[in-house]
C-alpha cells in the first residue's frame, strides 16, 4: 500500500491528499464484513434494477434519454458512495452544522422565491413546485440533500448529551427537525417531510431517550395530524384521502353523505371525478402492476407502457414498471433488496458502540427503507400519494445521488470499529429511573 503515496514536495502532498480515501478504502475492505458486502451487492442490483426498467419503459422517441441520463446518474452515485465510505465517517462531525445551515439557506431562498410569486436567478416552478435550483446542466433539489445534513446534524448534537432525556431537553432536536419540516413543505413537498419524523423517532430512542416522552411527542403528532390536514392545498387533501376514495363504495358513501363532504372539505365533483383527476396515476399504477402477474408482461401488445398508460412512470411510480415488466418476481426481488438494506444497517448499528456512528447508521437505514416503504405503498394504494422517489431505483440525478452518499454513510461506519468508551448499543435506557 506504500505505492499509493509519494514522499517530497508540493507534489508529493497533493498526491497524498487524492489518494489518501482511496488507500484507506482498499485497506477498510481487507476483512469486510458480510453486512457491507450484501447492502453493497443489493445497492447495485437495485440501481440496475432501475436502470433496466427506465431503459425498457421508453417507447420510441417518447422521453428518449431517460436511460442515458440515468445511467450517468447511477455512475455518479454509485461513484459517491464508494468516495463517502472510504471516508473515515468521524470527518463529517465537524462540519455536520455548517453543512444544515447551507441547506437551510437553499431551501430558504425557494421559499421566498415562492413567497414572491415569481421566478429568481436559477429557481423557477415546475408543475407547481418550487423544489429545484436550476444548475444548466443538472436540477438541484436541496431537499434530498438537506435529508442527509439533518441526519449528520442530529447525530452530531446527540451523541454524547444526555439533556435530551428530560421532555424539556427535546425541544432542541425537535427545532431541529421541524425547522427543515416547515421550510420543505412550503415547496410543497410532502413526501420529503414525512420522511423525518420516522428518522427523529429512531434516532432518540437509539440515544437513549426516554420512552414515554417519545410516546408523548408521537401523542402530538396524532393530535396535530388534523390541523395539518385543513391546512393543506385541495389537491393535497384529495391524496391524502386516495388511500379511500380508490374504493367504489367509499366514493358512493361520501357522495350519499353531505356532512360528511363538509367535514374533510371536499365538494361531491372532487369526489365523484377522483378517478380522472387526482386518483389518475394512481389507478393507473395499480392496473400496470396488476398486467405484470408472476413474472411480467412477454406480450408486446398487452406492453401498457407504449401508450403513455402511466404518466409518471419513471419517477414516483416506476415500482410499477417493476411490476408490470418482471411482475411478483421482479417486486419480490426489490422488496428483498431493502430488506437486506435494513437487516444489514441494523446489525451495523447494534455492532458500533461509537456514538456519533451508531446514530449515522440508524437514521441513514431508517431513512432509505422508509422511503421505499412509503414508496411502495403508494404506488399500490396503501398510501397517499406523497410524491417521493424509490431510492437507487427512480429516476433522477438529486435522488440518486442522495441515496448514494446517504449509503456512503452507511458503509462507511460498518467499515470501521473504532473503541470508543461509550453506553452499550441500545442499553443507554436506565431502568432505575422508570425510563421505559
Amino acid at each position: 500500500m506504500a505505492g499509493l503515496t509519494v514522499d517530497g514536495g508540493e507534489r508529493g502532498r497533493a498526491w497524498r491528499w487524492l489518494a489518501g480515501p482511496v488507500q484507506r478504502g482498499i485497506e477498510a475492505l481487507v476483512g469486510v464484513d458480510l453486512n457491507v458486502v450484501a447492502i453493497t451487492a443489493a445497492t447495485v442490483v437495485l440501481c440496475g434494477t432501475g436502470l433496466l426498467s427506465i431503459y425498457m419503459g421508453e417507447s420510441g422517441d417518447a422521453g428518449g434519454g431517460r436511460a442515458l441520463h440515468q445511467g450517468t446518474y447511477v455512475i455518479a452515485a454509485i461513484g459517491i458512495m464508494l468516495l463517502v465510505s472510504a471516508v473515515d465517517y468521524r470527518r463529517w462531525g465537524p462540519v455536520a452544522y455548517p453543512a444544515f445551515g447551507v441547506t437551510l439557506v437553499l431551501l430558504a431562498l425557494l421559499v421566498a422565491a415562492k413567497t414572491l410569486d415569481r421566478p429568481l436567478p436559477m429557481i423557477h416552478p415546475i408543475n407547481g413546485a418550487w423544489r429545484w435550483i436550476d444548475l444548466g446542466a443538472f436540477q438541484l433539489q436541496p431537499s434530498e440533500f438537506a435529508k442527509i445534513a439533518y441526519i449528520l446534524a442530529l447525530a452530531w448534537y446527540l451523541r454524547y448529551r444526555t439533556n435530551y432525556r428530560t421532555l424539556a431537553g427535546l425541544i432542541r432536536p425537535l427545532g431541529l427537525t421541524l425547522l427543515p419540516m416547515f421550510l420543505i413543505l412550503k415547496e410543497p413537498d410532502l413526501g420529503t417531510v414525512l420522511l423525518l419524523l420516522p428518522v427523529f423517532f429512531a434516532m432518540l430512542l437509539v440515544a437513549g431517550a426516554k420512552r414515554r416522552h417519545l410516546a408523548g411527542l408521537l401523542m402530538m403528532c396524532v393530535l396535530a395530524a388534523p390541523a395539518l390536514y385543513y391546512a393543506m392545498h385541495d389537491y393535497q387533501r384529495m391524496r391524502v384521502l386516495g388511500a379511500v376514495l380508490q374504493a367504489e363504495a367509499a366514493r358512493a358513501w361520501l357522495l350519499a353523505h353531505p356532512k360528511a363532504l363538509s367535514v374533510l372539505q371536499v365538494t361531491p365533483a372532487q369526489v365523484a371525478q377522483w378517478q380522472r383527476d387526482e386518483g389518475y396515476q394512481l389507478d393507473r399504477s395499480k392496473a400496470t402492476l396488476a398486467t405484470g402477474g408472476v413474472t411480467g408482461v412477454r406480450d408486446a401488445d398487452a406492453d401498457c407502457m407504449q401508450y403513455g398508460f402511466l404518466p409518471e412512470w419513471h419517477t414516483d411510480f416506476i415500482f410499477a414498471v417493476v411490476g408490470h415488466r418482471w411482475g411478483l418476481v421482479g417486486c419480490g426481488l426489490v422488496l428483498a433488496c431493502y430488506g437486506v438494506i435494513l437487516a444489514g444497517g441494523c446489525r451495523i448499528a447494534a455492532a458500533t458502540n461509537e456514538p456519533f456512528g451508531r446514530l449515522l447508521a440508524v437514521g441513514a437505514v431508517v431513512l432509505l427503507t422508509t422511503q421505499a416503504m412509503i414508496n411502495v405503498g403508494m404506488a399500490i394504494g396503501l398510501w397517499p400519494v406523497a410524491g417521493i422517489t424509490l431510492p437507487f431505483v427512480s429516476y433522477g440525478g438529486s435522488s440518486l445521488t442522495a441515496s448514494g452518499a446517504i449509503m456512503g454513510l452507511l458503509l462507511s461506519v460498518g467499515l470501521r470499529k473504532p473503541i470508543v468508551l461509550a453506553p452499550e448499543p441500545f442499553l443507554f435506557e436506565d431502568l432505575s429511573e422508570g425510563g421505559r
